[in-house]
C-alpha cells in the first residue's frame, strides 16, 4: 500500500512537469491580427506663434484598454510618439491637446495617437503653420520720483510679438519720439513689468519718453510720455536784507520774487513817490507800492519807473536788472509749451507774480491779473521796453511804454 501511495505521487509530478513544458513552449499564433486603437485627428485650432490646439476622438480600443493617447508633431511628414507629443488622459471618446513651444513661421505636421496591449495607431495627418512674429507690445510708465537730474519710468511688456524679448528699457530726448539712438536704458529680457532709473538729466529741461521692447522681428515702443526735471534754486539778498528765491532755467538764474529793495546797491535811497501828480512828473528814479498799500509789497514787490532801472545800480550786487534779449532766452528755455503764461507762474518755478502797474498818469491798475516786467532796454528819448502776462492770454507779450509807468523788476545774475 505504500508503494503504491508513492508511485501516484511520483506519477503527478511527472504530469504536472509536463504541463509547465508544453505551456513554456508554446508560441503566440503568428496569423492572429494586432488590433490596435482606432481614432481620428482634430482640426487644429487657436494657432499663434508659439502654441496651438489639436487633439483626436478614440472610436474603438478594440477590446483593449487605451493606455496612452494625445498627439505628435513634427517638421517633417507622419510624426510618431518618437517625436514630440502630448499626453492627454487616457480611455476612449474625445480628447483636447495642447501643442506648444513651437517656432514662429513655421509648417508643423500632426497625428493623433492612441495605445493598447497590441499596438500604437494613429489618427490622420493635419498640417498648420504658426504665426510669424510681430514686434512686441507694451505700455509706458509715467515718470515719478523727478529730481534735478534723475527720473524712474519702466513699461510692462504684455506680448513678447512670439519670440523671445532680447532688450528692454526706456529711451529719452528732448525731441519727440525718441528712439534707442537716443539715451536710453537696459532693463533685462523678461515680459511683464519692469523699472527704470534714468540718470544725466538737464535741470528744468522737458524730456519726451518710451519704453521699448526688441525681439527677432525688431523694436516695438510704448506710447510717449513727457516729464520736466526741476529747477535748481537758491537765495540772493538785496541790500535792505530782503531775501529772494531764485531759479536756475537754462543758462539763465532768475529772481522768482519781484524785487522789492527801497535802496539802490551803493546805499542810496530810491525815493518813494506816493502822489499820483508827483509821480507824472518824475524824470528820475522812483518807486512805489500797488494803491500806496504795505500789504502788497511782500507778495508782488514794489513798483518802478524805468528811470531807477537805467540806473544800472537797482539790482543786488553781482545782479542786474533783467534784459529784452534775456527775456527772450527764458521764454525758449521753457520749451514747446503751448502755455508760456502757465510755465511761468507755475510749472517752471519763475512764479510770475503779477503786481499789476502804476500808469505813468500816477493811476493804479490790474493787480492779481496782468504783470509788468521793465527790461533794461530803452525804446527811444521816451519809451522803454516792458515785458507783460495778461489775464486769459498764453503769451509773454513786450512793446515799448512810457519810461514814468511803474512796473515790476526781475533781475538775472550776473
Amino acid at each position: 500500500m505504500k508503494r503504491i501511495c508513492n508511485l501516484s505521487t511520483f506519477t503527478f509530478l511527472i504530469i504536472y512537469l509536463m504541463i509547465i513544458l508544453v505551456t513554456s513552449c508554446k508560441t503566440e499564433d503568428p496569423n492572429k491580427p494586432k488590433l490596435p486603437p482606432l481614432l481620428t485627428t482634430s482640426a487644429i485650432t487657436n494657432i499663434t506663434q508659439n502654441t496651438a490646439n489639436c487633439g483626436g476622438t478614440v472610436i474603438s480600443d478594440n477590446g483593449l484598454d487605451v493606455t496612452a493617447r494625445g498627439v505628435c508633431w513634427s517638421l517633417k511628414p507622419n510624426p510618431t510618439i518618437n517625436d514630440s507629443i502630448s499626453k492627454d488622459s487616457l480611455g476612449m471618446g474625445e480628447f483636447r491637446s495642447s501643442i506648444s513651444r513651437l517656432i514662429d513661421d513655421t509648417t508643423y505636421y500632426v497625428r493623433a495617437y492612441a495605445t493598447n496591449t497590441d499596438g500604437t495607431a494613429y489618427g490622420f495627418q493635419v498640417t498648420f503653420k504658426t504665426l510669424a512674429s510681430v514686434l512686441p507690445v507694451l505700455t509706458t510708465t509715467v515718470a515719478t520720483d523727478i529730481a534735478i537730474s534723475t527720473a524712474t519710468s519702466g513699461g510692462n511688456i504684455t506680448f513678447n510679438g512670439g519670440s523671445a524679448i532680447t532688450a528692454r528699457g526706456v529711451c529719452w530726448s528732448t525731441s519727440q519720439n525718441p528712439t534707442i539712438l537716443n539715451d536710453k536704458t537696459s532693463d533685462g529680457v523678461n515680459t511683464g513689468t519692469f523699472t527704470s532709473n534714468i540718470d544725466n538729466l538737464i535741470a528744468g529741461t522737458t524730456y519726451y519718453l518710451r519704453a521699448y521692447a526688441t525681439n527677432k522681428t525688431g523694436i516695438g515702443y510704448g506710447i510717449q510720455t513727457t516729464f520736466k526735471t526741476q529747477y535748481i534754486h537758491g537765495t540772493v539778498t538785496d541790500i535792505d536784507g530782503n531775501v529772494y528765491n531764485t531759479v536756475i532755467i537754462g543758462t539763465q538764474n532768475w529772481m522768482t520774487e519781484n524785487l522789492k529793495t527801497t535802496k539802490y546797491k551803493d546805499g542810496t535811497t530810491i525815493p518813494l513817490v506816493t502822489d499820483g501828480t508827483a509821480w507824472k512828473a518824475l524824470a528820475t528814479g522812483g518807486y512805489c507800492l500797488y494803491n500806496n498799500a504795505a500789504t502788497y509789497k511782500s507778495t508782488y514787490g514794489a513798483l518802478y519807473n524805468w528811470y531807477s532801472v537805467n540806473t544800472g545800480i537797482l539790482a543786488p550786487e553781482g545782479w542786474h536788472v533783467s534784459t529784452n534779449a534775456e527775456w527772450s532766452t527764458l521764454v525758449a528755455n521753457l520749451g514747446t509749451s503751448i502755455s508760456v503764461a502757465k510755465e511761468l507762474t507755475n510749472s517752471s518755478g519763475f512764479n510770475a507774480l503779477r503786481g499789476g502797474c502804476r500808469n505813468y498818469t500816477g493811476s493804479f491798475n490790474y493787480v492779481g491779473a496782468n504783470g509788468y516786467w521793465w527790461s533794461s532796454n530803452e525804446y527811444n528819448t521816451t519809451n522803454a521796453w516792458p515785458r507783460y502776462l495778461m489775464s486769459g492770454y498764453d503769451n509773454l507779450f513786450g512793446y515799448d511804454y512810457q519810461k514814468g509807468s511803474g512796473y515790476s523788476v526781475r533781475c538775472v545774475k550776473d
